[in-house]
């Protein structure tokens, strides 16, 4: 329900007309509307204050801090099994790390104010530390201060603290996705240590609040709703979204099997090891070359391939219109009703291929790519960028809301195409393919000079984007040999050879470029789904 309604409604909407004499507080969803944060800006300026919440425990240590910018008053409780006092002066140690911030550059708009004033209890149960932390809430609430948000950095997630502490629930929260290590507090002076840490975390809150509101904004979510995997998550409304502009049902499923009604408990090769998750595709051609051996890495195979689907069908001579993923389609009216024809409604019930079942989602898929390239090429916008870079973890991602299996097939199938199609360019204009997959091309150059190898290569990379088949990927120089003895990916070994700085500089240069406003690519093959790959740096 949270999900629909985060897709349905986003972060800003209105009551219909229809529904705005009703005195209630209380509204379905089918009378509340989106609208977009062009229209109404979503928390603009300083209407929304803020108070930070940190907490950390390690075994029967932890410490709590609770920062009230307006009133510059911080409250620290610290627990273990037995009260001790090893705190450091903490106004001091505050002045010294903001001052510390200032001189490493950072801008003091950008940093708390100074001079805080500390007051540190020491308990041995937490459950006092619940009940005081209430207490201030509370009496902040009384003070009638404005709209305020709970910026919550803690080891809990926010329904365990709000179990612990009910009055947390009356306050909007907002999770902060950082984390300290878990022997933080494994060491003497652990009190020391945890105060520092405490006061860095909220030293740079502010960056990260701006960042996460941007990105709020970007997805359409509320900020309390944003979850660690912020691209993933980001992904998953897009898509939802995109999919019911086109009338299409959601198969949004908390399981790694997605939710077709009851037709993917009739197939189990959607939960079966995926072919490519056995069978990398890679050409390997193992031996010893004498000439210079150059190794080029590969990224937006996956983005370049969803976008180019079409050239692909026609390269091998067909068209999507004639090939297995046309399928006819009928109304959701004629297959209740059991209108059209008979011949449409077989077709329909006896496709069995998920090629065929996911045209149109495939279609809607490379829409929602499209439209991320073209803010990406238009705006420069950051966080579309992230969204192309994650868009291959994403998709492979059981744990992503809207995974299936069989786009995902869909999509590995096409990319081995345009990879041989890559791989075969590369021999026609004269290259000996050593070692090639998705991510990484090793070639021999049958070149004596590093030079003359570089120029060549240079030609031949210039050569295959000219095509427009190739025009998306993303083909960069990693290094070089002299000589080399090649086995398989792990086992090689050669004379790496100099590069000319010019050649490194202007790689380093096209880097830069590609960070900022590239198409981006696709991770490794092992899916990687942990909180540190999210976009901007919300941890």
């Amino acid at each position: 329900l949270e999900y629909r309604a985060l897709v349905q409604l986003g972060c800003v909407c209105v009551v219909d007309r229809t529904q705005v004499k009703m005195e209630t507080d209380t509204f379905k969803l089918d009378q509340l509307r989106f609208k977009t944060v062009a229209q109404y800006r979503y928390l603009e300026g300083d209407q929304m204050r803020h108070i930070f919440l940190y907490h950390h425990k390690s075994g029967n240590k932890a410490m709590f801090g609770l920062f009230l910018p307006l009133s510059k008053k911080a409250y620290v409780f610290v627990v273990d099994t037995v009260r001790s006092n090893q705190m450091p002066t903490m106004n001091n140690l505050y002045n010294s790390e903001r001052g510390h911030k200032i001189s490493n550059g950072s801008d003091e708009s950008e940093l708390p104010s100074e001079n805080f004033n500390f007051d540190i209890n020491f308990e041995t149960d937490l459950r006092q530390v619940y009940r005081q932390i209430q207490r201030i809430l509370q009496s902040y609430k009384d003070e009638k201060r404005g709209p305020t948000l709970l910026a919550v950095q803690s080891s809990h997630d926010l329904n365990t603290l709000a179990t612990l502490m009910p009055g947390l629930q009356e306050i909007p929260m907002m999770p902060v996705h950082v984390a300290d290590v878990d022997g933080l507090y494994s060491v003497l002076d652990w009190q020391r240590v945890g105060a520092k840490a405490m006061i860095r975390h909220y030293l740079g809150f502010l960056p990260i609040y701006r960042t996460t509101l941007e990105q709020s904004r970007y997805f359409h979510v509320p900020i309390g709703n944003l979850p660690s995997d912020t691209t993933s998550f980001g992904a998953d409304l897009f898509y939802g979204r995109h999919l019911q502009k086109h009338n299409c049902v959601l198969w949004c499923s908390p399981t790694v099997r997605p939710d077709l009604g009851g037709h993917e408990f009739d197939d189990n090769r959607l939960v079966a090891e995926l072919e490519e998750s056995v069978l990398v595709t890679e050409i390997n051609n193992p031996g010893c070359y004498e000439g210079v051996c150059i190794e080029l890495d590969i990224d937006a195979l996956a983005v370049t391939t969803l976008l180019q689907a079409h050239h692909i069908n026609e390269t091998e001579g067909t068209s999507s219109s004639i090939a297995f993923d046309a399928v006819p389609q009928i109304s959701v009216q004629d297959m209740i009703g059991g209108g059209g024809t008979s011949e449409t409604s077989m077709a329909s019930l006896t496709s069995y291929d998920e090629t065929a079942r996911c045209a149109s989602a495939f279609r809607i898929l490379r829409q929602m790519v499209t439209a991320w390239l073209k803010e990406v090429s238009l705006y420069q916008n950051v966080f579309a960028d992230f969204q192309i870079i994650h868009f291959y973890r994403w998709l492979r991602d059981p744990n992503s809301l809207l995974h299936d299996p069989a786009l995902r097939r869909i999509l590995h199938t096409l990319m081995n195409k345009l990879f041989l199609h890559l791989v075969s360019e590369f021999k026609r204009l004269g290259a000996i393919i050593v070692f090639a997959n998705f991510n990484k091309l090793v070639i021999c150059t049958k070149k004596r000079r590093i030079a003359d190898a570089i120029t060549y290569v240079e030609y031949v990379v210039d050569a295959i984007r000219n095509k427009e088949l190739f025009h998306s990927i993303d083909i960069t120089f990693n290094q070089c040999w002299e000589y080399l003895c090649w086995l398989d990916q792990s086992n090689n070994g050669g004379i790496k050879g100099k590069v000319p700085n010019a050649v490194s500089d202007a790689q380093d240069q096209d880097k830069n470029v590609d960070g900022e406003h590239g198409p981006g690519g696709e991770d490794n093959e092992t899916p990687d789904v942990a909180a540190n790959d999210e976009g901007p740096v919300i941890e």
